[in-house]
């Protein structure tokens, strides 16, 4: 992954998180304006800034750990999708050298790859962000919001199910595309 992709990914996390959870946590904490450090703006920026980055990457984090699962059911099911369809399989020990090797031989193949990661991890930073945001409306007795909160979790969850379904079939397509029977295949 490319590091200013990840920054941008992080920081986008980040500021949702940020965003959301801070009008919350004011209501139970109080009121931070009146905070030193925060009341200047440079200061404060350059404490924001780190701050909203590693929230995100601790909701990237987590929100991996999360859809392990899910994760391996959705690759699963494309794996059958793939074999029904009468092609060889790559041995999945073998799907991360295969990733390595078809992003150092393709530069188009590598920024595609980057690009469906990016809206992974985007939908899937965003999704997890709404279910905490939810299950703080819930504590703070706000249900109505609580259950739009939800509701878009789900929807961004789905967008994450499919963003993840389609760049795994990307992946074995271009895997099968690199070998030489699929090369074949495709050849005149």
């Amino acid at each position: 992954m490319n590091i200013p992709g990840l920054l941008i990914e992080y920081l986008m996390t980040g500021c949702m998180a940020v965003l959301l959870w801070y009008s919350s946590l004011e209501k139970v904490a109080g009121t931070w304006e009146n905070s030193d450090i925060l009341g200047n703006q440079v200061v404060g920026a350059l404490v924001i800034i780190p701050l909203v980055y590693v929230i995100g990457s601790i909701i990237d984090f987590i929100g991996t750990l999360s859809l392990i699962y899910p994760k391996r059911i959705i690759r699963n099911g494309v794996r059958n999708w793939w074999r029904d369809a009468g092609r060889p399989l790559p041995d999945i020990d073998d799907e991360k050298l295969i990733t390595t090797y078809l992003l150092s031989t393709n530069h188009a193949l590598g920024k595609e790859f980057e690009e469906r990661s990016s809206r992974d991890r985007i939908a899937r930073g965003a999704a997890f962000v709404l279910i905490v945001s939810a299950a703080i409306e819930v504590y703070l007795n706000n249900i109505t919001q609580s259950s739009i909160y939800f509701l878009i979790a789900l929807l961004l969850f789905a967008v994450w199910y499919r963003a993840e379904k389609s760049s795994f079939r990307f992946k074995l397509q271009a895997w099968y595309l690199s070998t030489e029977k699929g090369c074949s295949e495709i050849s005149p």
